[in-house]
């Protein structure tokens, strides 16, 4: 009975959604969210996020998300509209 419906997407109402622990979303609630560019320093064998010698840049907003497929093993890809086109 799963085969049946392998590939096919499950639509329900938001208000019927799980609720998720604090700190974790819905890939569908990162679309629309300002995506942010920090500075990181290389020092040595480590990285720094710069936290405090300046303010983060606005790089964009989140257009969409591309989840890996059961053909191609990865992390979600953001889909990001900059000033200077899609990242």
């Amino acid at each position: 009975m799963r085969r049946k419906f392998r590939g096919l997407e499950v639509l329900l109402p938001f208000e019927q959604r799980v609720t998720l622990p604090a700190g974790q979303y819905f890939v569908s609630d990162l679309i629309g969210c300002s995506v942010f560019e920090s500075p990181v320093f290389r020092h040595r064998r480590f990285f720094f996020a710069c936290a405090l010698a300046e303010i983060p840049k606005l790089l964009g907003t989140v257009n969409d998300v591309q989840i890996p497929g059961e053909r191609f093993l990865g992390s979600p890809l953001l889909e990001v509209e900059t000033s200077g086109g899609e990242i």
